[in-house]
């Protein structure tokens, strides 16, 4: 079972603030909990940091991949850069059978600063962690490591709000 982490929590890493900068290495954090009760988004941060996938302004893609393949993870990596598109629907497609082959996503969704539209996720870049979708609804249960959106979410506006996305599985 997933775990939903505050990145406020775990302070200063490498003098990195969490609280500031620390959403990448708590949404990994979140998902690698399901296997590995021992984790914690100071833990990943601090190797991320380590391997300078971390810094102050935050996480960059390749370390999200870098530090899922370090946990033991496989994943596909999508760009459906805000559209909605073909790549999002396929992302979409494994999400929804998550249930059935332990998989989870990690979405960066990016706001006007950094090019994307504003949403109500960030105004700059932030990463947020999926770890269930409910077939009755239809909806994505969402882990905001700011804390702020936690819960179920229509994926129709988290389609349009998500930048780039991981799906990751222990196995496919």
């Amino acid at each position: 079972m997933s775990k939903t982490f505050l990145q406020k929590d775990w302070g200063t890493v490498k003098g990195i603030s969490m609280a500031n900068a620390g959403c990448g290495p708590t949404a990994i954090a979140d998902i690698v909990y399901n296997v590995d009760k021992d984790i914690t988004p100071a833990k990943v941060a601090s190797w991320m940091a380590s391997n300078k996938f971390f810094i102050q302004g935050g996480s960059t893609r390749i370390g999200i991949s870098r530090t899922l393949t370090k946990y033991g993870f496989q994943y596909l990596y999508f760009t459906p850069e805000h559209t909605g598109n073909e790549e999002w629907k396929f992302a979409f497609d494994f999400i929804k059978n998550s249930r059935e082959h332990e998989c989870w996503a990690i979405l960066l969704t990016v706001g006007m600063k950094n090019g994307g539209k504003d949403n109500k996720w960030t105004y700059s870049g932030h990463f947020i962690a999926v770890t269930d979708y409910d077939p009755e609804t239809g909806k994505l249960y969402v882990r905001d490591p700011a804390g702020k959106n936690t819960g179920y979410h229509d994926p129709n506006t988290l389609k349009y709000d998500t930048n780039a996305l991981w799906v990751i599985c222990k196995q496919y």
